[in-house]
């Protein structure tokens, strides 16, 4: 197994030395498939801790199946091991823990064969057995519909993970209202408890835009982008602020391009049919979003622009902006897949880098993540309650993992908090009582990761496109070191096959605590806990009877809280 890297931030940012967008000039990952691939999402279904790839497949072309490929080790399995018994025209879908166990499930909704298998059919849920996913969907909305996206959030503020899906379908003017299915402790409701306008969309995203606390709802349709502003858990009927700027808005991302502490929004405006054509950004000014996007690439004849995502996708502590398109010189040919370089708060309007395919390639998902686990840091943010907030957005957005959030040092339990690993937001059910720094996420993001894109083209695969990042990392011979340069964590060997040594300094004596836990969060052991003088200490843990996978050691010293990642291998 390959020796893992552990970036050295200090170091990094000293050096200001990052490449622009480094990802592979070609697909590293191609799957082996025909299928019409539309939607994509990572999830580590089967508990290994490695993320496999989700895609929703059909369309409006073809009743297929829905696939998972299984990440073994670092590497996707080319010809997918999951599949749906279902077969059906699937389109968009997202990856969360819906019930509450700490695995994530899977939904995906229905476009259906145009124009005859629309209005037909429900969306689904594919709910985790504990180590897989169900092939049978056990979830199916009572009402039928076309719909093309869906998102989860916590509208009512009550912990759980709710589920907005578009309706309706411009191609054939069959108007539908978005709508939300409520998610009640676990369980989704069969029909919609929230419903909006009466005209057809096709993306949707949660997104808390005026840092109240409570997310809003951003809805894209065709020449217009509407926001429904959440007030103390109500969503108004109507939008509360509208454009017509926009072309046919296809998809949505969220992400503070400025770092100004403001969400913005972008889209891909799709010219399929004579709309303007533009991948697009909308300032957040304060809590108002800007009415013409101030930030807007029109790439040469590219007027199929189809997908949009944020990632740091080069450690500068900015969102870069991935975009695909369905072919800059038609659909299937040409240009297919950009990424925007982030300097400093500023998008550029030239793409950086950019795949040029060879044969069919349509973009449909963009998603961003670490598929060999090499660039990912187990870290823990810490914020304030007041007693009347629920929700937080994390630092490093997208996470690779959650661990778990602590409120007054003690873990919440699953039942009363949720998370959306792609948005990066933790909503409780309850409100953390007030407090300074009372409240702590600890969870796992990758500064390096990955990107993998979806393919419509049913005659060639999905696509993964690693991260080459090797600058500003160093290379341990396997040990791992904490960040905090007071009291280094030193791990050897680290991957480890029965036992490994765990040393660090004091630079004065203090109660510690280290501890061991599983990525869902469960303590596994106590290593540490006693009162120590200054200076080196060391332990050894041995870990006979565990799994092999990722486990995080947490460490509590002189009133500071440090992670770290150590992998046990068979």
């Amino acid at each position: 197994m390959k020796t893992l890297l552990f970036v050295l931030l200090i170091l990094a940012l000293a050096s200001g030395t990052y490449a622009a967008i480094p990802l592979a000039t070609s697909p590293s990952w191609t799957s082996s498939d025909n299928d019409y691939a539309t939607g994509g999402g990572f999830g580590d279904f089967n508990g290994d801790g490695y993320i496999d790839l989700a895609t929703g497949n059909g369309q409006d072309m073809a009743r297929d199946y829905n696939h998972v490929y299984i990440n073994q080790n670092g590497i996707l399995e080319t010809t997918a091991s999951w599949a749906s018994t279902e077969q059906r025209g699937f389109a968009h879908l997202m990856i969360g823990d819906l019930n509450h166990d700490g695995k994530p499930d899977l939904a995906i909704i229905t476009l259906g064969i145009y124009p005859s298998n629309q209005d037909t059919n429900p969306a689904v849920i594919y709910y985790n057995t504990g180590s897989a996913l169900e092939h049978t969907a056990s979830w199916h909305s009572h009402d039928k519909y076309a719909s093309f996206d869906c998102d989860f959030g916590d509208v009512w503020g009550d912990g759980n993970l709710s589920m907005v899906v578009s309706a309706g379908d411009a191609y054939n003017s069959s108007n539908r209202r978005v709508r939300i299915y409520r998610n009640r402790n676990g369980v989704m409701d069969t029909l919609p408890s929230w419903q909006g306008d009466t005209l057809a969309s096709d993306a949707t995203r949660f997104a808390d835009l005026n840092n109240d606390g409570w997310l809003d709802l951003i809805v894209g349709h065709r020449n217009r982008l509407d926001v429904y502003l959440n007030n103390n858990g109500t969503l108004p009927t109507t939008p509360s602020w509208t454009t017509s700027n926009v072309g046919w808005v296809l998809r949505i991302a969220v992400g503070d391009v400025n770092k100004d502490g403001w969400l913005d929004v972008a889209v891909a405006s799709n010219g399929q049919n004579g709309d303007p054509a533009s991948f697009k950004v909308f300032h957040n000014n304060s809590g108002t979003l800007e009415t013409t996007a101030s930030w807007t690439a029109s790439i040469g004849g590219d007027i199929y622009p189809s997908c949009v995502a944020f990632g740091d996708v080069n450690n500068n502590g900015y969102p870069e902006l991935a975009a695909g398109s369905w072919g800059s010189t038609g659909i299937g040919s040409g240009r297919s897949i950009y990424v925007f370089d982030n300097a400093g708060g500023t998008l550029s309007t030239n793409y950086g880098w950019s795949w040029t395919n060879t044969v069919s390639f349509v973009s449909e998902t963009a998603v961003w993540g670490d598929v060999r686990n090499s660039h990912v840091i187990a870290t823990a943010d810490t914020v304030s309650g007041n007693g009347t907030r629920r929700l937080w957005y994390l630092k490093h957005i997208p996470t690779q993992s959650f661990t778990q959030a602590l409120v007054g040092g003690s873990p919440v339990p699953l039942s009363d908090y949720c998370v959306h690993p792609m948005s990066g937001w933790v909503s409780f059910k309850n409100a953390p009582a007030s407090g300074t720094n009372n409240v702590i996420f600890q969870y796992t993001y990758s500064y390096a990761p990955d990107l993998a894109v979806t393919n419509w083209a049913a005659s060639q695969g999905n696509y993964l496109f690693l991260n080459t990042t090797a600058s500003g990392t160093e290379e341990l011979a396997g040990n791992g070191k904490m960040e905090n340069g007071n009291r280094e964590l030193t791990i050897f060997p680290n991957p480890f096959k029965e036992s490994a040594r765990i040393s660090y300094n004091l630079s004065k004596a203090s109660p510690v605590s280290l501890k061991a836990y599983d990525l869902a969060g469960r303590l596994v052991e106590t290593l540490v806990h006693d009162d120590q003088t200054a200076g080196r200490h060391e332990v050894s843990w041995s870990a006979k009877g565990l799994p092999a996978g990722i486990y995080l050691l947490r460490m509590e010293a002189g009133g500071e809280n440090h992670l770290s990642r150590i992998i046990r291998v068979k």
